[in-house]
């Protein structure tokens, strides 16, 4: 039997799916998840649970849920719904959860700085509403494959910029943000907010891009007709804000990952829509 506070919540969400409809194929097109996904999140939680979970029915037709199965059933619909709820803001209508002696995992995934910053928000909301019941894993990825690290159990909640979330996932908007020029204090181009000449020829550190989509400040300038100087590009914004306080390299950031004690920090010099997260 595997230690229970491994368990994530996404392979719970897929139990109770198949002890729902006990047919993994109908599970798996409900999940939106292969069936050969699906089988092998079956075997790690019949490890978890030290049970079958699952059997051939008598009849010979289907499948049909062990007694273990039968008592989990009820359990973990009542935690799945109250983390929802939780994470939905709204958690008048939760119900105590059955056993208190179980601890579960939760991941928590953050695509970027900006989302990063926000992932603490939803760690102090678990923690508030379940307190010793859940354990919260913090990791940054690639959400180029974040999708599959949702399906199998990798990560269960995502923080990332709405504009490259998938439609048919469930969604709540946490903040939104707006960018930001920087620079280290005491930068020889003066405390001033840039033109959108200087802006254009400065030397810019970029965060990437989350995937295929653009950065919407490098969207704003094509729409100008212009583009920013790049010089170096950086996957985490913990490297970029390094760079700025020992070069004269300058960035356009989500406002939230910068302390203005620390930098300069001036309106971009062209309009950037919101980001929302």
């Amino acid at each position: 039997m595997e230690p229970l506070g491994k368990l994530d919540l996404n392979l719970l969400r897929s139990l109770d799916v198949l002890l729902t409809t006990a047919n993994v194929s109908k599970a798996a097109t409900k999940l939106k998840i292969s069936q050969s996904t699906l089988s092998a999140q079956l075997a790690r939680l019949r490890g978890y649970f030290n049970d079958d979970l699952l059997v051939p029915s008598e009849s010979g037709r289907g499948l049909a849920l062990t007694p273990r199965s039968t008592e989990l059933h009820g359990q973990i619909r009542d935690l799945i719904a109250q983390i929802q709820r939780v994470m939905l803001g709204s958690n008048a209508d939760a119900r105590p959860i059955a056993s208190a002696s179980t601890r579960f995992n939760i991941v928590v995934a953050a695509s970027d700085g900006a989302s990063l910053s926000l992932v603490a928000k939803c760690v102090v909301q678990l923690k508030r509403e379940f307190g010793p019941l859940v354990r919260t894993s913090v990791r940054q990825v690639q959400l180029g494959s974040f999708v599959e690290q949702l399906e199998d159990g990798r990560a269960d909640i995502l923080v990332s910029r709405q504009a490259v979330v998938p439609e048919p996932l469930r969604a709540k908007v946490l903040a939104t943000e707006n960018f930001v020029f920087v620079q280290r204090k005491g930068h020889p181009r003066g405390a001033t907010a840039p033109s959108l000449e200087e802006f254009c020829e400065l030397d810019h550190v970029v965060p990437l891009a989350p995937t295929r989509h653009s950065s919407p400040v490098d969207e704003a300038l094509v729409f100008l007709s212009r583009q920013r100087n790049v010089n170096i590009e950086s996957d985490s914004p913990f490297v970029t804000l390094e760079i700025l306080r020992s070069t004269d390299f300058v960035a356009a950031v989500p406002s939230r990952i910068v302390d203005p004690e620390e930098f300069d920090t001036f309106p971009l010099p062209f309009r950037v829509p919101p980001l929302s997260i």
